[in-house]
């Protein structure tokens, strides 16, 4: 029998018919709700399964209504795509030899900190760890050329320096931003320069040369000093919150604009969780950060000994932050009821995948090929180059899947290999009711080591589909209220 392609889900009272098809969402009486899974079966059989809840007369009452609402809307079809599409490889080709636009550098494998959780700290099964490897001008120099010399048809390029803790080279950052300038006389693109740090070794010195040089920011600082100060340390075990800390105030001290322009928070969420703590930093400290971005990731919870090393237990620890999760989302909305900002904090927690919901399109049915919009081709919307001059992905993805070096180039053979497995093992996807909304099936969620791993990315996509479904139930809630533009509430 076939079936209606559709996800229903419930937010106390009421009751919800996502329709995987068009992409809308209804809100429906509880026999509509009941009965919908069984719409295309014969009216008798659907009579008889539901007698001992509803009359005939009921039953029948609503299968002409549902079926005059599909005829008119063109709703709840059984249509599924067929075929995952994605580009060719001529196009895949084409386009990373053209249109690249955003390079980082590992300028050096060295780090100051320890931190517990990292992704090179050695409880990861499948990546490098520290080393006192540093990259070499002419690996620098190597990959700077390799971008202008594949960005013909890209009128901005994205350089970003990263590590371990990139400050340690900090002498290649200015040599390598020199080169840029002058390279780029020849090819008169866009500039721009980020840098990922811990924060500990901004001095006033590189703060200055930062803030001079427009460098965007993105400093790593986990929320009070309780949380921060469990994981992100030093080698003896010190915490640095405070070095951090005092180091942001310095930043916003040297140039406000800047730092409300060009620095970014970069949250890691770590079990214990605690959101509400970090929640009231935030508004404890509205004066510091109030202005500033901030980026909040949950910490990677496989492939790791993370938890085991930490006497933690995986699942009571999600289930944990889902609990965490919902809790803040009423005092988000809350917050907006009284038409007042919700922290920063919130707003980040949530906003993305709200915004994600509401700007969502309207579609037709599937036709046969579905295109996986949000999957990139191996290294163009971000190309990695290591200390050793070899091309990766992005710093999402394992180091273990190189795509070339920066002298040969890139070995097309690899990337295509490599996006055809993981197409392989995302078949599942065409039967999946999160397949419009779904934005974070990316290669680095089956990714280990060489391979992927299609019951890794199972776990994980289960994990993605619960999130989207909270959130699903909280816009609904947030429309009741009329609060329809999801534009932040002035001050």
């Amino acid at each position: 029998m076939e079936c209606p392609f559709i996800h229903k889900f419930k937010n106390g009272q009421n009751k919800y018919i996502y329709d995987v098809n068009t992409n809308k969402i209804f809100n429906v009486n509880d026999i509509v709700y009941n009965i919908i899974d069984y719409i295309y079966d014969k009216e008798e059989n659907i009579i008889a399964k539901f007698s001992y809840k509803y009359s005939d007369t009921d039953v029948i009452n609503a299968i002409k209504s549902i079926k005059a609402f599909m005829a008119k809307e063109e709703v709840f079809l059984p249509n599924r795509p067929q075929c995952l599409d994605f580009f060719n490889q001529e196009e895949m080709r084409d386009k990373l030899k053209n249109e690249l636009n955003n390079i980082t550098l590992i300028i050096t494998e060295r780090c100051n900190m320890r931190c517990k959780y990292c992704i090179y700290s050695g409880i990861y099964h499948y990546e490098r760890t520290h080393s006192q490897i540093n990259m070499s001008e002419e690996i620098a120099y190597n990959a700077i050329d390799f971008i202008f010399n594949h960005s013909k048809r890209s009128n901005e390029i994205i350089f970003s320096f990263y590590g371990g803790e990139p400050l340690l080279n900090f002498p290649l950052i200015k040599k390598s931003i020199i080169y840029i300038k002058k390279r780029n006389k020849n090819f008169d693109k866009k500039i721009d320069f980020s840098i990922t740090t811990n924060g500990t070794l901004l001095n006033d010195q590189r703060i200055s040369f930062l803030v001079s040089n427009k460098i965007a920011i993105a400093l790593s600082l986990d929320g009070p000093k309780a949380i921060h100060d469990r994981y992100r340390i030093y080698p003896t075990g010190r915490g640095t919150y405070n070095k951090i800390f005092n180091n942001l105030i310095k930043l916003k001290k040297k140039n406000e604009d800047f730092f409300r322009e060009r620095v970014v928070l970069n949250m890691v969420l770590t079990p214990p969780f605690d959101l509400f703590s970090i929640d009231k930093w935030f508004n404890e400290n509205k004066d510091l950060l109030n202005d500033i971005k901030i980026e909040v990731n949950m910490m990677i919870p496989f492939n790791n000994k993370f938890f085991e090393s930490n006497k933690l237990d995986r699942i009571k620890n999600y289930c944990l932050y889902l609990f965490q999760e919902k809790k803040l989302l009423y005092i988000y909305l809350d917050s907006i009821i009284k038409n007042e900002r919700p922290s920063l904090f919130l707003i980040t927690l949530f906003e993305d995948d709200l915004k994600n919901i509401h700007l969502r399109r309207e579609y037709k049915k599937f036709s046969n090929n579905f295109r996986m919009s949000h999957l990139c081709i191996p290294g163009k919307r971000s190309l990695l180059v290591d200390v050793k001059g070899k091309l990766h992905f992005c710093p999402n993805v394992s180091s273990n899947m190189a795509i070339g070096n920066v002298k040969e180039g890139f070995e097309f053979s690899r990337i295509f290999s490599i996006v055809s497995q993981f197409i392989n093992i995302s078949q599942d996807c065409l039967d999946c009711w999160a397949i419009r909304l779904c934005n974070k099936s990316c290669y680095h969620i089956a990714a280990k080591g060489e391979v992927f791993d299609i019951n890794l990315k199972k776990k994980i996509c289960s994990n993605i589909r619960k999130n989207i479904e909270i959130m699903l139930a909280f816009y609904c809630e947030l429309q009741a209220v009329s609060y329809t533009h999801l534009t932040l509430p002035t001050n």
